[in-house]
């Protein structure tokens, strides 16, 4: 189960609120019950020096996750990803928040002695908070996604017109490739580029066309040829079957080794363009 593939998910804006609400838990639940002998501190402001627990766990999340997993892009790759990877990244997650806790522990003690046996209570403390419920949401959250995905998908690919053609033009608005529909098979963005896979007698070609994918997606009219990822446009009627896995469905298109992913937010258009009779 560890090697499998795991759901992997972009860092976006909506992180931020989730990153502050965790904060803030991490205040409540601290201020509230006073574990782990928090209740014998005998210490002014002590409501204020306990919530700060909470804005440490906020600043360590947005280094996490807006310094560290925004920059090692060639580690946090969703074709790679997998479930060991996301409870090591959860395990780092929390090694990060007991070392600021630590920090934060020696600024409110006023001391600079480093002691192992403090560090490791504090890393008791943060671990037996959090490793639980998150390493159990993973490997549930890994089970429940792979039942859905893996179930058997019926398909009825549409067939196209022989003159259904789709024109995309470059941002110079020079350039430009025209395909007829039943050839293409899928459209791949890459930096400032997109790769336009063609078939044509059996035989596979990559264009390369100057252009972002959001904007070649509005110049395609084949209702068929849709958006089924961030990083892909593809051909329904070119997709052979369907498979599955915890990170989601796979499109397996005719005559092509690579499968195509299919992000959770369009897996409902993508079902009932191949499923319609």
């Amino acid at each position: 189960m560890l090697n499998q593939p795991y759901p992997f998910r972009e860092v976006t804006k909506r992180d931020s609120i989730g990153i502050v609400l965790a904060g803030l838990f991490v205040a409540g639940f601290l201020v509230f019950f006073q574990p782990f002998g928090i209740y014998q501190w005998n210490t002014e402001c002590k409501v204020l020096k306990i919530a700060g627990y909470g804005l440490v766990t906020i600043l360590v999340l947005l280094i996490d996750f807006y310094g560290i997993r925004l920059q090692w892009i060639s580690f946090f790759n969703e074709k790679s990803w997998k479930v060991w990877k996301e409870i090591g990244w959860v395990v780092f997650i929390l090694l990060s928040v007991t070392i600021g806790n630590y920090l934060y522990n020696m600024w409110i003690l006023d001391t600079a002695t480093f002691r192992f046996h403090n560090f490791l209570v504090t890393a008791i403390t943060t671990f037996s908070i959090g490793i639980f419920p998150t390493t159990g949401f993973v490997l549930a959250n890994y089970i429940v996604r792979l039942r859905h995905y893996s179930k058997p998908v019926e398909i009825h690919s549409p067939v196209y017109p022989e003159f259904s053609v789709v024109e995309l033009i470059a941002e110079n608005e020079k350039d430009r490739l025209i395909v007829k529909s039943s050839q293409l098979l899928y459209i791949e963005s890459a930096d400032n580029y997109c790769t336009v896979c063609i078939q044509t007698e059996g035989r596979i070609t990559k264009e390369l066309i100057r252009s972002s994918l959001t904007r070649l997606e509005s110049q395609v009219s084949v209702s068929d040829i849709i958006r089924c990822h961030r990083s892909y446009i593809v051909n329904l009627e070119q997709v052979t079957r369907i498979s599955g896995n915890a990170q989601g469905y796979k499109l397996h298109l005719l005559g092509l080794e690579e499968t195509i992913p299919v992000a959770r937010k369009y897996a409902k258009q993508v079902l009932e363009v191949l499923q319609k009779a």
